[in-house]
């Protein structure tokens, strides 16, 4: 930004009439968005102009940013290859080029699009920079990257030794049955545990398609908890009121497609739950980014069965970390975790409130034997925990129990579900 602003100065002076200088590319509205929100907090001492431009919106006020003059364009390929198309957006001026989520943007959905906006630039390659950055490069992404960066290309590695994985976030692979039903039904427990959904904090679970994204979100298995959706076919304004509840604490748990997966700064996400072992390592990396960050501590929960056990030693060998393994949470545990959510938020509740409902919190008292049973009564209403159903710690069934039958027949302890 210091280096455009300085170049704007030496060579525009005042003129509004101007071409923009910088091309910022992502793949996302909602990153594109967050990332010109930042330039243009950064940019506003240097008299940096920045304007977002995405798909879903008007062109109106679009074209007439970029009539009047803008410094920095940060828009999605789409929307700005229409701009471009219709003669609009004027990229000659261009000096700076950045892809955010570079192996995203060169995949085969994204790489002809840029390749059709940087085609546009007119100042001579050693006149210009492009920068890329993303949290996973695989050598595929360094290919395609040389057609653009001939010289003097220099790497930087902001986290340090290669590796791919935050060191605050926990890694923890659950073993889940195959059923869909079982394994729907043990996403809140897991929830509640790992530290989102009931347990108080923000979470993030992904899925592999829409369809199940929506289908997870209403089949009751997250009721209670507060769950809302975001993927491709949400509408552009829908999914900025989501994630605008989502920041503000509305609901506890975003059930999304990959389409959150990359660069959405997000406060407070405890736990990232992904509900299907990933079907590659880039998109573990970029889900399990989405908590621990900005130094807090993080949890990244992958759900898996007995024969996708191959699939998460890859998994390992590939991002290059040790998963804890373990089975689904007993309900105790779950029921615990719901406990402690609720003991940490009473401090919240206005003393006024407290003070009215006094009378009330007698006429409960007096119908158990001890108070303390009263008070553990309201904990589980509060929690929304009820009843307490067995499940099998080894199959995750819902009515049956693991044993450990031990005796003095001369035989090897056996486990029996």
């Amino acid at each position: 930004l210091e280096r455009l602003a300085a170049h704007k100065a030496a060579n525009r002076g005042a003129s509004r009439s101007r071409a923009p200088l910088a091309l910022v590319l992502a793949p996302t509205r909602e990153l594109a968005k967050q990332v010109a929100r930042e330039m243009a907090l950064t940019g506003a001492p240097l008299r940096v102009s920045v304007e977002c431009f995405y798909g879903g919106s008007a062109y109106g006020p679009q074209e007439g940013a970029l009539r009047r003059g803008v410094d920095i364009v940060v828009g999605t390929p789409g929307r700005l290859m229409d701009l471009l198309d219709r003669r609009i957006l004027d990229l000659s001026a261009v000096r700076f080029a950045v892809l955010d989520e570079a192996d995203e943007m060169l995949s085969m959905g994204f790489a002809d699009d840029v390749e059709h906006l940087f085609s546009s630039f007119v100042l001579p390659r050693e006149e210009r920079q492009i920068v890329l950055f993303s949290a996973t490069v695989p050598s595929w992404v360094k290919t395609l990257a040389s057609q653009h960066q001939k010289r003097d290309v220099v790497t930087y590695d902001s986290v340090g030794k290669g590796d791919m994985t935050a060191v605050n976030v926990r890694h923890v692979a659950v073993r889940v049955p195959d059923r869909d039903s079982t394994r729907a039904s043990l996403l809140a427990d897991v929830l509640a545990v790992y530290g989102g959904g009931h347990g108080g904090g923000r979470a993030i679970v992904f899925t592999e398609t829409k369809r199940e994204c929506d289908e997870l979100a209403t089949s009751g298995a997250l009721e209670g908890c507060g769950a809302a959706v975001l993927h491709g076919d949400v509408s552009q304004k829908q999914r900025e009121v989501t994630l605008a509840q989502f920041r503000s604490g509305r609901f506890a748990v975003l059930v999304a497609t990959d389409v959150a997966a990359r660069g959405l700064d997000i406060s407070g996400v405890e736990v990232v739950v992904q509900y299907r072992l990933p079907s590659d390592t880039e998109a573990y990396v970029h889900r399990a980014g989405r908590t621990g960050r900005a130094g807090a501590s993080g949890v990244s929960v992958v759900l898996h069965s007995d024969r996708e056990s191959g699939g998460l030693r890859r998994l390992e060998r590939d991002v290059g970390l040790k998963f804890e393994g373990t089975s689904a949470p007993a309900p105790e545990a779950a029921l615990d975790a719901a406990a402690l959510h609720v003991s940490s938020a009473m401090k919240d509740v206005d003393a006024a409130v407290v003070a009215h409902l006094l009378p009330t919190a007698k006429e409960v008292l007096a119908q158990y034997k001890h108070p303390i049973a009263a008070f553990a009564a309201c904990m589980a209403l509060a929690g929304r925990r009820t009843k307490l159903e067995y499940r099998s710690v080894l199959s995750g069934e819902s009515g049956k129990r693991a044993l450990l039958v031990s005796g003095t027949i001369p035989l090897t302890p056996a486990v029996v579900v």
